[in-house]
C-alpha cells in the first residue's frame, strides 16, 4: 500500500458511512495476506506461499477440482521469440535504483521504525481487529477499530486451520514488532528508541 494507508484501502468496510455500498451478494470474503516475515523466526517473507494458497482457495470455492487446479498450477506462459527480444531489452527498475530499490530496500533505523509504526497507528489498530477478540492475546496498547464490517473480523478465515493459524499469527506478529514503538506512554520516539539503545 505504497501511497495508500491500509485503513484508506479498506475504507469501505471500517468506515460505517461507507458500508452501505456492501450489498448482501457483494464482498463476501477478505483474505489476509502478508508481507512481513514473523519476528520469532527471522524468516523470509512468504508472501508467495500466501499468494498461491489463496489462489487455490479462490479456484476450489469456483467449483474447480484438484485435477483442474494442478493443471492451472502447471502452465507456464511461453514468450514467443520476439516478445523475449524486447524482454531481454528492457531492464528492471530494481537493477537501476541504488536509492529506491524496492525489491532490496534499505532497512530503516529504529528512530524512523518507530516514526512509521505511530504515523500509521491506525493500521495497526485495523491488524488489531483483524484478529478474534479473546482468542489471541494482543498487544494492550493498540486499540481495536469500532463498527467494523464483520468481514474484517474473518480475514484469516479461508482454508485450512493451518492456513488460518499462520494467518492469524502473522498478523499478531506484526503487532508484536510493533508494540513498543506504538506504546505512546513510553514518551517519543527519540525516548523509546534512547531507552532501547541503553538495555
Amino acid at each position: 500500500h505504497a501511497n495508500l494507508a491500509l485503513t484508506d484501502w479498506f475504507d469501505f468496510v471500517i468506515n460505517p458511512k461507507n458500508q452501505s455500498i456492501i450489498t448482501p451478494d457483494g464482498v463476501q470474503t477478505l483474505m489476509a495476506i502478508t508481507t512481513e516475515p514473523r519476528v520469532e523466526s527471522n524468516s523470509e517473507s512468504r508472501l508467495d506461499w500466501h499468494t498461491q494458497q489463496a489462489v487455490l482457495k479462490i479456484y476450489a470455492d469456483n467449483g474447480l477440482n484438484n485435477e483442474q487446479i494442478g493443471l492451472i498450477l502447471k502452465h507456464k506462459p511461453q514468450l514467443s521469440e520476439d516478445k523475449k527480444s524486447k524482454a531481454e531489452k528492457k531492464t528492471h527498475s530494481s537493477t537501476t535504483s541504488s536509492v529506491t530499490n524496492i525489491v532490496n530496500p534499505i532497512p530503516l533505523r529504529k528512530l524512523g521504525e518507530c516514526c512509521l509504526a505511530r504515523y500509521f497507528r491506525d493500521d495497526y489498530r485495523l491488524i488489531k481487529t483483524m484478529l478474534p477478540e479473546g482468542e489471541v492475546d494482543t498487544i494492550a496498547n493498540v486499540s481495536r477499530l469500532e463498527d467494523v464490517n464483520p468481514l474484517v473480523n474473518s480475514v484469516c478465515n479461508w482454508g485450512s486451520n493451518e492456513l488460518r493459524m499462520s494467518c492469524l499469527a502473522d498478523l499478531e506478529s506484526m503487532l508484536h514488532r510493533r508494540a513498543l514503538f506504538l506504546e505512546e506512554s513510553r514518551g517519543s520516539c527519540q525516548k523509546v528508541v534512547a531507552n532501547l539503545n541503553d538495555s
